[in-house]
């Protein structure tokens, strides 16, 4: 599809012209693919080939992240020296203060990144669990009529209004992009189809249990429903500074999580399995989607924004990075839930996400004059 309709750009993303590049920039592949076979040659066989200065360094660096014991934080540590390095020995000398002060703001905002996903990316992981083994899932008679009912409308409403937008698309582009359409439209069919089978087959029970996953279809549909209202928002008199929407996302981010700390109260400390209301994690979802649209667009927005526009790329790098990291850590946290759980409970476990956003969220708020002038204008 995007083979066959990669002209509607125009010259946006093309091949961009050869330019003649300095030494550095035409070397640095080569010279990332020497540091990859030093670090990997210094964890493999220690301190021995470390002759030079170069090799010394790299092998006590290489020599943390071994002791770190973390599969994870190998290659986003060593990413993220590649990217300091590139950007030390090519830009940073160029830097006016302005672009540099705009570079702190993004790397505040990038750390304030880590504690949101570490947060959020739970979805996957501690909060399914808490789904399946904490959670009354099984529902009959009107409780069942009634999930099927809600579970077809928030397929179906999204699926027409996309539907819609495809057809609108299909009538400018359809004969100038005529294979292009095709394929888009048979992906169409087929998600119809599915659709359609997996409706059919809810409704024909008697008795129903929602699955774990479910839940995080919830985030789609708030995020459907509720991005036109912060568009609103942000365009209106009412747009808060960008300092303040990462804290204010950071906060309902952890008001979600106090939802299901608080429904998990009654849940006994080391307890495999509960039976509490689904409605705690429909309230987290909501906040969590509501924290999620304070935070993540806008972020994105904001590095384009500060980022001088021949560090761009880099400058995503590093917010991308910090999205790694995040997820790393959720996972390695998450793993801990047992653990964790018959220490403090459940609630205490969800707490910990709770507290620590909400914190992060309040700090953001405490930096706000600082970090808006380190920004220079951008708004």
């Amino acid at each position: 599809q995007f083979f066959f309709a990669q002209n509607i750009f125009g010259s946006i993303g093309t091949k961009p012209k050869v330019q003649k590049k300095s030494f550095i920039e035409t070397n640095i592949f080569l010279a990332i693919w020497q540091l990859i076979s030093i670090v990997w040659q210094n964890i493999k066989y220690g301190f021995e080939n470390a002759g030079t200065l170069a090799y010394l360094i790299i092998g006590i660096i290489s020599g943390l992240i071994a002791f770190a014991s973390s599969i994870f934080i190998a290659p986003c540590a060593f990413v993220l020296l590649t990217l300091l390095w590139y950007f030390i020995l090519v830009f940073a000398k160029n830097l006016t203060a302005i672009e540099i002060d705009r570079i702190i703001v993004i790397l505040i905002f990038s750390a304030s990144t880590v504690f949101f996903w570490w947060a959020f990316e739970q979805a996957g992981g501690s909060m399914t669990i808490f789904a399946k083994d904490y959670t009354n899932r099984e529902l009959s008679g009107n409780s069942a009529d009634i999930f099927n009912t809600i579970n077809t409308i928030i397929t179906l409403v999204p699926m027409i209004i996309v539907t819609y937008v495809l057809f609108k698309l299909f009538q400018n582009t359809f004969k100038k992009y005529f294979i292009s359409n095709i394929f888009l439209g048979l992906s169409f069919v087929i998600i119809w189809y599915i659709v359609y089978y997996m409706l059919n087959a809810e409704i024909g029970q008697e008795t129903s249990e929602i699955p774990a996953s479910w839940f995080s279809v919830l985030n789609s549909l708030f995020i459907i429903l509720l991005a036109p209202v912060f568009s609103k928002i942000w365009a209106s008199k009412y747009n808060p500074s960008g300092p303040k929407k990462f804290g204010i996302g950071l906060i309902l981010l952890g008001v979600g999580y106090l939802f299901v700390a608080y429904g998990s109260m009654g849940i006994p400390a080391g307890a495999q399995t509960a039976s509490v209301s689904i409605m705690w994690l429909v309230y987290a979802y909501l906040f969590h989607t509501l924290g999620e649209l304070c935070l993540s667009p806008v972020g994105l927005s904001y590095v384009s924004k500060l980022a001088p526009v021949r560090l761009i790329g880099i400058m995503f790098g590093f917010w991308l990075l910090s999205s790694a990291a995040a997820n790393g850590l959720a996972g390695l946290t998450g793993s801990y839930i047992d653990d964790i759980s018959s220490a403090i409970g459940l609630n205490g476990f969800f707490g910990i996400f709770a507290l620590v956003p909400i914190g992060a969220g309040l700090l953001m708020f405490l930096l706000n004059s600082f970090i808006k002038r380190k920004m220079h204008g951008i708004k």
